[in-house]
């Protein structure tokens, strides 16, 4: 319009700026990565100095809690349980974590930090890292010290003595796979905190929040073959054995 009197409508284009919010997946995922490495696995009390336990599948657990599962048979009488700890028989199937102490926890960040380091790098051990547990010792580095080629060499052939340096990203887990990867001849190691020998295959756990069930099968199906035999198991055969030879008699 013009000439007329009235009004020129201009239109402007409106620029809208908008702060990038974190997605809550994000905030899932960071959430259940601190817990992992500050709650027990199984009774999701807070871990404590000189009170933790881990498994071969590399779960964290408080002392007093996984005993007390023990003592009550939790995970042989619960399936669901049994399904995930099944493999947590007897305390022997446990190892003690000792991580060294964060000199700048506190505990009003508790939300945000963790109480534990790295025994050599003195890092922060959190979020999705990896780290190396040696279960004779206790002692735990992250994935850094282990793979720094002055403090430890072969990091990615230790890996292939316990069947871990090519797990499938789609989780299949075949026991052909894990009988083939999990074969190598097992070598003495030192530890890298204490120079303690232990063997790769016998002897290490991966801890980290980010693990595929491949790799926590990998890890617990390598454990050296239980021989122990129960009760219920002996008194089976003796019954089996008692019933054939019962049997051969009367044909007599």
């Amino acid at each position: 319009m013009g000439n007329d009197g009235g009004t020129i409508a201009v239109q402007r284009a409106i620029v809208i700026h908008t702060k990038k919010i974190p997605s809550s997946s994000q905030e899932q995922l960071k959430a259940k990565q601190h817990l992992f490495w500050t709650t027990c696995h199984y009774s999701k009390r807070p871990l404590g100095p000189n009170r933790i336990l881990a498994c071969r599948k590399g779960l964290l657990f408080d002392k007093e809690s996984i005993l007390n599962a023990l003592l009550h048979k939790t995970f042989r009488k619960n399936a669901k349980l049994k399904k995930t700890y099944g493999h947590i028989r007897k305390l022997s199937d446990l190892s003690e974590v000792r991580f060294d102490l964060n000199p700048d926890y506190e505990p009003k960040n508790a939300s945000k930090q963790t109480q534990w380091i790295c025994s050599i790098s003195q890092k922060p051990i959190e979020g999705s890292q990896k780290c190396y547990l040696m279960r004779k010792c206790g002692h735990v580095v992250n994935e850094m010290s282990w793979n720094n080629p002055h403090l430890h060499h072969g990091g990615k052939e230790v890996l292939q003595e316990i069947g871990l340096a090519s797990a499938p990203a789609d989780d299949s887990v075949t026991p052909q796979l894990i009988e083939q990867q999990g074969n190598g001849i097992p070598r003495s190691r030192k530890c890298m905190v204490c120079s303690l020998e232990f063997v790769a295959k016998d002897d290490l756990s991966i801890l980290s929040a980010t693990l595929t069930d491949y790799e926590r099968f990998s890890m617990a199906s390598i454990a050296p073959n239980d021989t122990t035999t129960t009760k219920k198991t002996k008194k089976r055969k003796r019954e089996n054995a008692d019933g054939a030879t019962t049997r051969d008699q009367d044909s007599k």
